[in-house]
């Protein structure tokens, strides 16, 4: 919310069918912070492959040299850093 606030665009980027993402988005209330969704069927390689990232970063006009990634998972990680993302690693399933 407070990144929204401040006009900071921001992504939601899952290797997991966009249907299936887009539902418990919006059943928690968040759908509407984020500027792009895309899922599993939005790039022909998902996750680890960097296409995920690189497409939202397209989308959003924004240089993957700009964004930061907040991932949870190895494969989540890979992704994000081999397209060029400064990351954070989610420690919630740890």
């Amino acid at each position: 919310e407070e990144l929204s606030k401040r006009g900071i665009p921001l992504a939601l980027v899952s290797a997991s069918q966009k249907a299936v993402v887009e539902s418990f988005v919006q059943r928690l209330g968040l759908a509407k912070y984020f500027k792009v969704i895309l899922g599993a069927e939005d790039t022909l390689q998902t996750k680890p492959h960097p296409d995920p990232y690189l497409k939202a970063s397209e989308v959003m006009g924004i240089g993957v040299h700009e964004c930061l990634a907040f991932e949870d998972s190895v494969t989540g990680l890979e992704s994000a850093q081999s397209a060029g993302l400064h990351t954070v690693k989610a420690l919630w399933f740890s």
